[in-house]
């Protein structure tokens, strides 16, 4: 399998159009934002702190803002206890299916690779155009 890695000082949008690539077998358009004169994206974010272990599908109640169109992404790590901050432990946290919905839920599906509880936290990002 062969990965994809994009870098880019601006918000970039993947069309299903005119990109063909040989390399990594994945096609569409890159569109820059900012130059074809698109809206401002309104953006926002939330948390869930939690602890857990082994792999679960878990839907969020309805979110205020977000829809299907939303783009939603999140980052995950185990948590110091006490101040709430992320730290990188020997454990491995993945995020597998991020979901919005029309009724403003999100559902994630992620695993922790650990044999106990890790108080964990999550933070999500939601974007509209």
């Amino acid at each position: 399998m062969k990965a994809l890695v994009c870098t880019a000082a601006a918000l970039l949008v993947l069309a299903s159009s005119n990109f063909a690539g040989a390399q990594t077998g994945i096609s569409g358009a890159v569109v820059d934002a900012k130059t074809r004169g698109a809206k401002p994206f309104d953006t926002f974010g939330f948390r869930w702190t939690f602890a857990t272990h082994g792999c679960h599908d878990f839907r969020f109640a309805p979110v205020s803002g977000v829809s299907a169109g939303s783009v939603v992404t999140a980052s995950f790590s185990e948590l110091r206890i006490q101040e709430q901050t992320p730290v990188m432990g020997l454990a491995s946290f993945d995020v597998h299916n991020i979901v919005p919905d029309d009724g403003g839920g999100v559902t994630v599906r992620f695993c922790i690779g650990w044999d106990s509880d890790l108080f964990s936290g999550m933070r999500f990002t939601v974007s509209n155009q």
